[in-house]
This record gives structure tokens, sequence and C-alpha cells, in this order.
């Protein structure tokens, strides 16, 4: 779910790559706010780079409290692009999950002791189990992802 309307980054910008064997291409975001609360300072976003849409991804920290995006191959083939191009970046932020989804809380609830093992969890871990269920891009996925937060708890 989006958070807001306005988007975090809507300009072009350059496709670099970091250096050696290996390196990542990615987009440099630096005008977008850099959370402390959650490991990494990672923030979900959803949006486009040119006319390609992007499902919920996450922004990574470049070690300086500056954040980037990074860009798969995969994607680059779809843009036609590589590094030194420019690509249309349309982010908005994804608000995290503001409540325990009706199908994890019925696990929980059928687990002895699981709900309070998760409550007692701190609040950013939390969010990321529960995030990384949100986010699942299929149904197996979300399954394995909730049946992996059984086995934490346990």
């Amino acid at each position: 779910m989006i958070s807001d309307k306005t988007p975090l980054v809507h300009q072009r910008k350059l496709l670099e790559k970091f250096p050696g064997k290996g390196g990542w291409t990615y987009i440099s975001l630096a005008e977008v706010p850099y959370e402390k609360r959650f490991p990494f300072g990672m923030v979900r976003v959803q949006g486009s780079l040119d006319d390609y849409l992007l499902g919920t991804v996450k922004l990574m920290p470049k070690g300086n409290k500056e954040l980037f995006l990074p860009v798969n191959a995969r994607i680059r083939k779809v843009l036609g692009k590589e590094a030194g191009d420019e690509v249309l970046v349309k982010l908005y932020k994804v608000a995290a999950p503001a409540s325990i989804p009706k199908e994890v809380l019925v696990c929980l609830k059928d687990s002895p002791g699981s709900l309070e093992k998760f409550y007692s969890l701190p609040v950013w871990k939390q969010t990321l189990y529960l995030e990384a269920i949100v986010d699942a891009k299929s149904s197996d996925e979300k399954t394995a992802n909730i049946l992996k937060l059984l086995e934490v708890l346990e």
C-alpha cells in the first residue's frame, strides 16, 4: 500500500555501476530520507523506471546514509539500458503493514505461544517478517514465509 501519493522521486536519473567485477548497476537516490529504524536503513518503494513497473522493492544503503535502487540485468534488458544511460524514475514510499494479516494471525493463534513470542520481538523484526509475507509474489512464497516465521517462533 502506497503511503503517500506524492512521489519520493520523479526525475531522470543516471544508471551507475559499482566498480569491480560483479558490481551492481544502480540508481543513486540522495533525496530519499535514510531511515535508521530498520537494519541497513531499508525503505520500501513502488513505482517505475521509464515504462517498466516495479513491484515492491527495497532501497539499499550505500554506506554514507545515501540510498540506492539496484537495477538488475533483467530490468536493464527490458529497458534497453545500461550503466551510463538515463531513466525516468518515479518512486512512492510503501507503508509498512499496519497490522498482522488475517491469515498470519490465524496461524500464530493456532501455534501455541507463537502470538506472544511474535509480540515479544522488536517492532522492526516484526515488520520485516510481515513485509516478507505481504510482499510475496505468489501464494507459495507467502506460505513459505509464514512457515519460516512459525519456525523462528518455535
